[in-house]
């Protein structure tokens, strides 16, 4: 009778194990793209390949615009590098702080530096010499939640869980501006390509529009009753997007603020994360329901959506040439998928 119960418990044993086994081509949904014209062509997203190392869930991504680097940050306290070519992990970074954080990324765009946000101080780090520290600087207490540098290089802007903005001269780390500017917690914000505005949305449920790096509102925007998880400026800087906790993304032209141009619809839970495609035509989002979805901006159609990940869908980042896009998530794990047109 002992034997047939270590039996049945080694049984369980084993099929629990084989239950954590993701197998991605079981589990990617593709809807049936509707044409307009016969000669249009729409976006395609397709896994490429799973990057494994993290310990805690991944926070952050960021390529670098040459394309040799991604960078990725973790609650587990690291920033890792890897190299685009070869998918592997080549540099890695480990952080001291007593607090399970998420550690936001990002690259200067003229390749010169990687700066990240670990727990309250802002670090700067040379990509040209095997991304040795520079230097490093107290930004926010109790956290930084999303840091963004100017599409110029001059800047690096932070946003925190003091709810203030705050604007640093890129090259020394200097405190340039700094603003009380949600009520609550600011979780995300965004500089556009024209370097002239920053966007930022919070806990407090606003997006706001400021100007930049001088940090005077413009518009701030009211419309979703649950917190704003993430924002962006479209790359051609005609659109604003939002993504809410109230499972919705909303799409607003800049300069027209009495109501949304474009509402996205997919997700159950939390929008976490949305991305607008290089050539402004499509969002990309992920969220809580650990689903990535992408959108057909004008038709507001989802045109597929993938379950690959077994956790939140906490980033999206998409290379500057528009040909991969990196998912990262509480499961640990990063995804790389390739972007094409056909």
């Amino acid at each position: 009778m002992k034997c047939f119960f270590l039996i049945i418990l080694l049984f369980l044993f084993v099929n629990c194990e084989k239950k954590e086994v993701i197998k991605p081509e079981n589990k990617e949904k593709v809807i049936e793209i509707k044409k307009t014209n016969m000669f249009e062509k729409v976006l395609v997203v397709k896994f490429y390949t799973n990057l494994v190392g993290h310990r805690n869930f991944v926070y952050d991504l960021s390529f670098s615009k040459d394309g040799k680097y991604l960078a990725s940050g973790s609650a587990d306290k690291y920033v890792k590098i890897w190299d685009t070519k070869t998918w592997q992990n080549i540099y890695n970074i480990k952080n001291e702080y007593n607090e399970i954080w998420g550690i936001p990324v990002a690259f200067s765009r003229d390749n010169k530096y990687l700066i990240i946000g670990a727990y309250e101080n802002l670090v700067i780090y040379d990509v040209n010499k095997n991304f040795t520290e520079i230097k490093r600087m107290f930004a926010h207490k109790k956290g930084i939640q999303s840091l963004y540098i100017s599409p110029s290089c001059e800047f690096v802007a932070t946003a925190g869980v003091d709810g203030t903005i705050s604007v640093f001269n890129i090259q020394d780390l200097d405190l340039v501006f700094s603003k009380k500017c949600h009520e609550n917690e600011v979780w995300n914000i965004c500089i556009s390509e024209d370097n002239k505005y920053i966007l930022s949305g919070g806990e407090d449920c606003y997006m706001k529009l400021w100007k930049f790096p001088t940090l005077d509102l413009i518009t701030n925007i009211r419309y979703h009753e649950l917190p704003i998880e993430y924002v962006r400026i479209s790359y051609d800087g005609n659109l604003l997007m939002q993504a809410s906790a109230d499972s919705t993304i909303s799409i607003w032209k800049f300069n027209n603020y009495q109501a949304p141009y474009k509402i996205l619809r997919g997700h159950i839970g939390s929008v976490l994360t949305a991305v607008f495609t290089r050539d402004n035509k499509y969002v990309v989002s992920g969220g809580d329901d650990d689903k990535i979805y992408i959108y057909n901006i004008e038709n507001e159609e989802v045109i597929s959506y993938f379950d690959l990940h077994y956790a939140d869908v906490m980033n999206i980042s998409i290379d500057y040439e528009n040909k991969f896009m990196a998912t990262a998530s509480r499961d640990k794990t990063i995804k790389i998928w390739q972007l094409s047109y056909e």
